[in-house]
């Protein structure tokens, strides 16, 4: 029988120019599936969830070649069904064994791994033919540019998630975080959408795989390879036309597509609503039909209102077959946008920063549009305000030289013939203006107590500071509006905002006041805080006044008692930081942004405890509650070569003693990819923890308290520590 263990379809693509679509509800996956027994590396048409094809499915065997019970490759397989990559892999004895069913002397960790050489090319990607020095014997090695990991510890999942290697460093780039899955005995069958991988229908893969684990030494499974078309023959509707995402300059468009020889009629879903055409409700569905084409916005037929300048129209063909039980079959919503009336994709960027001041400016014209004005300043309110200039035929336009250190406002009207269109004010910045905010412009997963800095212009002597949550409140905000957040000397670019809300969008912008008082308008900047609590990601340390390890005390301290900052150390194994780096951080080996904190420890170190820990005292982070945050998370990495020791975490509430939560692994300090540590909040709660005034968090390696037994010694990485709400997950 076969239970599901979980559904986890959160993903963040940010790869290959990966584009996310809005989230779609799951196929389903079977539960059990007839794995056919066929000769080496074949493909063939297989038959399965009742009887449809399910595509064009390529695998390839693999010996048993490994002395474990569980986990040895027995085959892998892959196919395209309903725009997702299939992937399976079938072991001998049980893919994913309980603790008490594995081998004795053996321990509970198995790291599974697809292979995708996504352009079928050995010359590019990491060659296979070689692991970490030692020859794997493949016969047909691939060019590894994708790697998707299932990973399974201690009974339970551990480390699900797709990355690429650096090409240069070797370190991994993760692509996204968990995938849909489903276990069935001695098969795991993963399902993840083409897009999420960087993949299109039609092209030509080659697929390979390895596991290796702690049950069986770190022994190293690999597995031939074989080539997958990635050719989608579920009975879905296809060839969209206009093609998916398109762009039409017209008022009505015919929308014909490709069936599926299995159906008979088709089920038309329509509208300007993502989710209501995807979830088929409100007024998206316009019928069933025979014909393969429908026509949208023609005014001349019962059809809707012509269609919307401005506007991305949603649609969606469900294949019908009343005969057949499984009927109908959901196709993928797509959509095409008429683009608005007024001129858009500006170029330089709106909020560019530093542009060439002999800059050519461009744009993409309205919808219509036949002539168009421009109009361009250093003062927003008279580009805004302005009228009556000189239409052009051409979409460029060549200032000439512009100034350096100024804040441009551009703006372009479009005339279609009839008339005229004011278009949104558009910014840049010439060298020597204010710039590089932090947060970044368009930044998101911003923590909510994150303080903002910028760069002064050249001509600065002092700042004006606006800030809120309405953009063009923020764009027009003068000194008298709530906006105003006062004036800032130079040499202070900076504002604490106070606590920010939960997963919100914020607008800012700085004005620059010259020695004559004169004040210029700044640009207007943007960035959207994080649906999770931060307690650290380790960015914002540097060499200066925040340290690393001003924050996270080790055994080492810092300074001298009579000269502050001073910390005498906490008289364990640890050393946190790294000398070498700009920031003292570690700048490589991350797991999100561009710094992780490197911890050495050693538990054998002459005069310290027999354990290592450092720890942060909260100053912000303080209520572990807010939110519904029910979840401490933590990724960590170590070294294949460190002295196994167990990995905890400690949290104390003022004047209390800390109360710990161990991992439940031994060795954890060897697990050498990044691996995410979720521990529910209750853990510490039922331990008499107040989650309301977390006071301090300490992280450490080996048995906290132990001043008797010697230990190992290592080097770990953490980043990413945060509170997260519960997930939902599917049984």
């Amino acid at each position: 029988m076969c239970k599901k263990l979980s559904v986890l379809a959160s993903r963040v693509s940010n790869f290959l120019s990966v584009t996310r679509r809005p989230e779609r509800t799951p196929s389903v996956i079977p539960t059990s599936r007839v794995l056919w027994l066929v000769a080496f590396a074949v493909v063939w048409t297989m038959t399965g969830y009742g009887g449809i094809a399910i595509g064009q499915v390529a695998g390839v065997d693999d010996p048993s070649d490994m002395a474990d019970s569980s986990g040895d490759i027995k085959r892998i397989e892959g196919w395209v069904d309903q725009g997702s990559l299939n992937l399976t892999m079938t072991v001998y004895g049980v893919f994913a064994p309980s603790v008490e069913d594995t081998p004795a002397g053996m321990t509970n960790r198995y790291y599974y791994h697809w292979l995708l050489d996504t352009d079928n090319n050995p010359a590019t990607g990491y060659l296979n033919n070689d692991y970490e020095g030692t020859p794997t014997n493949l016969e047909t090695p691939i060019g590894v540019d994708v790697l998707v990991q299932f990973g399974w510890r201690d009974g339970a999942t551990n480390g699900v998630y797709a990355y690429t290697l650096n090409p240069s460093t070797g370190d991994e780039v993760e692509l996204f975080q968990e995938y849909e899955y489903t276990i069935d005995g001695d098969t795991i069958h993963a399902v993840i959408p083409l897009e999420d991988l960087g993949l299109k229908p039609g092209q030509t893969i080659a697929l390979s795989g390895f596991q290796e684990g702690a049950s069986n030494g770190w022994q190293v499974d690999w597995v031939e390879s074989f080539e997958l078309t990635l050719e989608d023959t579920s009975p879905l509707a296809y060839n969209p036309d206009p093609a998916d995402g398109a762009y039409l300059s017209q008022m009505w468009v015919s929308m014909r597509w490709s069936s599926d020889q299995a159906a008979v009629s088709h089920d038309v879903y329509f509208g300007d609503n993502y989710d209501a055409v995807a979830n088929g409700t409100g007024d998206t569905f316009r019928g069933n039909q025979g014909g393969t084409f429908y026509v949208a916005g023609f005014t001349g037929y019962p059809y809707p209102e012509g269609l919307v300048p401005g506007t991305t129209y949603y649609w969606r063909i469900d294949e019908v077959n009343e005969a057949d039980p499984n009927s109908p079959w959901k196709g993928d919503v797509w959509s095409f946008t008429i683009p608005p009336r007024t001129a858009y994709n500006p170029d330089p960027a709106d909020g560019a920063e530093f542009v060439d001041p002999n800059a050519i400016l461009s744009w993409t014209e309205g919808f219509g549009g036949k002539m168009h004005t421009v109009y361009i300043d250093d003062d927003f309110d008279d580009v805004n305000n302005a009228e009556g200039g000189t239409g052009q035929g051409p979409a460029t336009y060549t200032p000439g030289t512009l100034e350096s250190g100024k804040v441009y406002y551009w703006r372009i009207d479009e005339f279609d013939g009839a008339d005229t269109y004011k278009g949104d004010v558009w910014s840049f910045t010439t060298p020597g203006a204010v710039g590089n905010p932090n947060p970044s412009n368009g930044a998101v997963n911003v923590k909510m107590t994150a303080t903002f800095s910028w760069a002064p212009a050249n001509s600065a002597v002092s700042h004006e500071l606006y800030f809120g949550t309405d953009k063009h409140v923020v764009r027009n905000a003068d000194k008298n509006s709530p906006e105003y957040k006062g004036p800032k000397a130079l040499g202070a670019e900076g504002y604490d905002p106070g606590k920010l809300a939960w997963y919100a969008t914020y607008y800012w912008r700085v004005d620059e006041v010259d020695n004559l008082g004169n004040s210029s308008k700044g640009p207007l900047w943007s960035f959207t805080t994080a649906d999770f609590i931060s307690v650290d990601d380790f960015e914002d340390y540097n060499a200066g006044d925040n340290q690393l390890w001003y924050a996270w005390q080790d055994g080492l301290g810092f300074g001298t008692p009579d000269k502050p900052p001073y910390s005498a150390g906490n008289g364990t194994g640890s050393a946190v930081g790294d000398e070498t780096t700009a920031s003292y951080c570690e700048e490589k080996i991350v797991h999100g942004g561009g710094k992780s904190m490197p911890v050495l420890y050693d538990n054998n170190k002459q005069g310290y405890a027999y354990y290592s820990e450092v720890e942060l005292t909260l100053s912000t982070t303080r209520d572990w509650t807010e939110e519904g945050v029910g979840i401490l998370t933590i990724w960590f990495r170590g070294k294949s070569n460190n002295g196994a020791e167990p990995l905890y975490v400690a949290i104390a509430n003022i004047g209390g003693s800390p109360v710990t939560v161990t991992l439940d692994d031994p060795s954890a300090a060897q697990i050498d990819v990044w691996t995410k540590w979720e521990i529910p909040l209750q853990a510490f709660a039922d331990q008499g923890i107040i989650l309301t005034d977390v006071d301090k968090i300490a992280v450490g390696l080996g048995t906290r308290g132990n001043l008797t037994t010697p230990g190992g010694a290592g080097k770990m990485y953490f980043d990413d520590i945060r509170l997260d709400r519960p997930r939902v997950v599917t049984e």
